[in-house]
């Protein structure tokens, strides 16, 4: 029978006269060691797997990106403008998440939101991307909530 002490399971020794409380404690000490090594290791093992699982949907999207890339210019030019707009949108989300950005936000966005926080490197980019596509296009895309007082 075991008790939870904390993120651990310690069993709790019969309580016997002719064992020293120090060699107690010794077993409880080993055994809490064997029980953070195996944790240590699962960890490992697992982020270790999760890179396996990174690096095979990277080879993945990599093979895909070509196809996209042609399925992308068929829209532009015969198919669904719509169609190639989102498929332009989501490539724009992926690198405002390469940059560090929410995955769901785009690069216009971002900057236009640190635009209005007044951060210094986005007073300099939102004039290049205005530039492209039209003025005021990261200041139309500003989706930081409105706080209300």
């Amino acid at each position: 029978m075991g008790q939870l002490h904390g993120p651990l399971l310690v069993e709790v020794l019969p309580y016997n006269y002719l064992m020293p409380p120090t060699l107690v404690l010794v077993q409880l000490i080993q055994q809490e060691y064997s029980v953070l090594r195996l944790k240590s290791f699962l960890y490992h093992e697992e982020a270790f797997m999760s890179r396996l699982k990174l690096l095979a949907l990277w080879i993945l999207c990599t093979a895909a990106m070509p196809a996209l890339s042609l399925v992308m210019l068929i829209h532009v030019l015969f198919g669904s403008t719509q169609r190639a707009r989102n498929m332009a949108i989501a490539v724009d989300e992926c690198g405002n998440s390469a940059s560090g950005g929410p995955p769901t936000q785009t690069i216009s966005s971002r900057v236009g939101d640190a635009v209005v926080e007044n951060q210094s490197w986005a007073v300099r980019v939102a004039p290049i991307i205005d530039f492209f596509f039209g003025k005021g296009h990261c200041a139309a895309n500003v989706d930081l909530p409105t706080k209300v007082s």
